[in-house]
């Protein structure tokens, strides 16, 4: 054991500097990683605002159309 010691110490400060860049460069991909899901993360709660909105919107027009306009809205292949 001695004999390794003896052989490691004099580039003991070179194998820390290395695996110090090798942690550095495993935290950028992992953290490139996890932007990556969170902004698709994003992109679906937006997607999913974006159809309540829609739903939303669809649902005060009928509630607030008169008898006429809202049978025409129910009626299937009469839509615009």
């Amino acid at each position: 054991m001695p004999f390794l010691i003896g052989l490691l110490k004099p580039y003991a400060l070179k194998l820390l500097a290395g695996l110090a860049i090798v942690g550095a460069v495993l935290a950028v991909l992992l953290g490139a990683k996890n932007a990556g899901r969170n902004a698709e993360r994003v992109d679906g709660m937006r997607r999913q605002l974006d159809n309540v909105r829609e739903r939303t919107n669809v649902e005060n027009r009928v509630a607030t159309a008169d008898p006429a306009e809202r049978s025409r809205l129910r009626r299937k292949w009469q839509r615009d």
